[in-house]
């Protein structure tokens, strides 16, 4: 977790893309420690990480279905959203 942590700073003080360096870190790292745990520590580091992503995704949909109602409707446009709609089938 400090590896990752610092690799987070490094990238930060030198002004490049932290986030990019701490995907790149953590993909080395899963890599790495993926091959050099035990048969037992594979099969639980990947249902624990399993969930850990179903519940992150399950909470992200619930905060943007809540976030339905925070919508100022003095700002709402229904042709935008219809837009936004139509252009993320076509992407």
């Amino acid at each position: 977790m400090l590896l990752g942590y610092l690799s987070y700073i490094i990238g930060e003080t030198l002004g490049l893309s932290a986030i990019m360096s701490l995907f790149v870190c953590g993909v080395t790292m899963s890599h790495y420690t993926f091959h050099n745990i035990s048969k037992e520590g594979q099969s639980g580091s990947v249902v624990s990480i399993n969930t850990l992503g179903h519940a992150t995704e399950a909470f992200l949909f619930i905060y943007l279905g809540l976030s339905l109602f925070a919508i100022n409707q003095e700002t709402f446009s229904l042709s935008f959203t219809i837009y936004v709609v139509i252009g993320s089938f076509f992407a």
